[in-house]
C-alpha cells in the first residue's frame, strides 16, 4: 500500500512539505522491501521526527531492517548524502 507523494496520509499534514515527502519516500521504500505496514509506519515516523544525517539514517535502517537495501541506499543518496 505505497503512498502517492502528491497525496500523503492525513496524519502527516502537520509535517513540513519536505518532511512529508521524506515520510512518503521512507514508507514506500520500506514497503517495497518488506510490505509490513507497521514496520514501514514506524520507520517513516522515526525518520521524519528526527533530523538525521545520511550516515545516521543508514544506521537507523540497519537497526530496523537488518541491512541497507539498494533502494534505501538510493533514497539516502537522493536525500543529499551518503558518498559511495
Amino acid at each position: 500500500m505505497p503512498y502517492d507523494p502528491s497525496s500523503p496520509p492525513a496524519k502527516t499534514k502537520k509535517l513540513s512539505a519536505a518532511k512529508r515527502r521524506q515520510w512518503v519516500a521512507v514508507f514506500n521504500s520500506c514497503w517495497a522491501e518488506h510490505a509490513d505496514e507497521g514496520k514501514c509506519h514506524a520507520m517513516a515516523w522515526g525518520v521524519a521526527n528526527k533530523s538525521l544525517t545520511p550516515e545516521l539514517l543508514k544506521d537507523y535502517v540497519k537497526c530496523c531492517v537488518g541491512e541497507v537495501s539498494p533502494a534505501v541506499t538510493n533514497l539516502i543518496k537522493f536525500s543529499g548524502g551518503l558518498r559511495s
